[in-house]
């Protein structure tokens, strides 16, 4: 015998205002989870015309906010065939969630190399961590704890990152740079249906997804940071207005700081896209 009803058919009490706001996000998922209807193919996760409503037209990147608290998220590579990528987002007015910069650096490179740049570029934000992918365990973490960054491994699985950042999308609280490579990988990525009634993002055979991943996981990141406090603030999230390369010495120590670094900011390389 198979039941098959809605989720207030089989439970009256539970809250609708749930259901409700689950069918503005996503009706098709919604319709999966309490409606009783059954996932069928790939569909596109990010519908466009909410990727195009979160565009910035002519905006590649946003310099540091002193009164913002950044954060960072990177996407790995061994530096074979996939980029290495590195998204910063923060909080703006009105709760808007705004990606600041995504570095895409295509294959081949050193990973290393990569790191060392991405430190760089984590540094004129004020940041000497970030949250990255699970790819590669120990030598992502101990790459860049040798140029003074921490790793830390995020909670989130790539396809839950997309599914957490699908609701601020729906709500319009994204501002993304206007990246053609972002925006066409964002459009590209297809939700299919698994066991369990879960839905799996990803990006099609054949294609790539680094770039929508490091600027999905800095905006996830950024959006469930509490709301910025004036009287409490780290030591590390004020941007830099004087920097100092590594030097040998605090590289072997592993103490290299944003408090340590003295001089003039860096002149940053400049982002590369694939």
């Amino acid at each position: 015998m198979v039941w098959r009803a809605d989720t207030l058919t089989m439970n009256p009490s539970f809250p609708r205002w749930k259901i409700d706001d689950a069918y503005a996000a996503d009706a098709q998922d919604a319709a999966a989870e309490y409606g009783s209807e059954w996932l069928t193919d790939a569909r596109a996760h990010f519908p466009e015309d909410l990727i195009n409503a979160a565009i910035v037209r002519d905006r590649q990147s946003l310099a540091c906010d002193p009164g913002a608290d950044h954060v960072a998220f990177c996407d790995p590579s061994a530096g074979v065939s996939d980029s290495m990528t590195l998204g910063i987002a923060h909080i703006g007015s009105e709760r808007m969630v705004v990606l600041d910069r995504l570095e895409v650096v295509r294959a081949p490179f050193r990973p290393e190399d990569i790191c060392q740049r991405f430190a760089d570029v984590l540094s004129a934000y004020g940041l000497n961590q970030v949250t990255g992918d699970r790819y590669g365990s120990q030598w992502v973490v101990d790459a860049f704890r040798r140029v003074g960054v921490q790793y830390t491994a995020s909670e989130l699985t790539k396809s839950e990152i997309y599914v957490a950042a699908q609701p601020l999308f729906a709500q319009r609280r994204i501002e993304l740079l206007d990246i053609p490579l972002l925006a066409g990988e964002l459009r590209r990525l297809e939700r299919r249906p698994c066991a369990g009634g879960r839905a799996q993002v990803d990006h099609p055979p054949g294609s790539h997804d680094d770039a929508a991943n490091g600027a999905c996981g800095a905006l996830v990141l950024a959006a469930s940071q509490p709301a910025p406090s004036v009287a409490i603030r780290s030591s590390v999230t004020h941007c830099l207005t004087e920097y100092e390369p590594m030097d040998d010495e605090r590289r072997e120590r592993g103490t290299s700081t944003v408090d340590e670094r003295r001089g003039l900011l860096p002149k940053l390389p400049p982002i590369m896209y694939n």
